[in-house]
């Protein structure tokens, strides 16, 4: 992973986590829009399947339950 990808995958883990604790409704809308936008840049910025792979061995860090 380059720098800038780096830095969005631990941005995502961080607003996922902060979206698991959020009780607020305005607050969780906000995070799961920051959520997308911060996961469509890292999507723009790997090849597909990179992006895929990564997803599917960390989708227990971004499930929100």
């Amino acid at each position: 992973m380059s720098i800038k990808q780096s830095f969005l995958w631990d941005r995502i883990l961080e607003v996922s986590s902060a979206l698991k604790e959020s009780k607020d409704a305005l607050e969780k809308w906000e995070k799961q829009m920051l959520l997308k936008v911060l996961l469509r840049q890292l999507k723009d910025d790997m090849s597909d399947v990179a992006f895929k792979n990564l997803l599917t061995k960390n989708r227990a860090k971004l499930t929100t339950s």
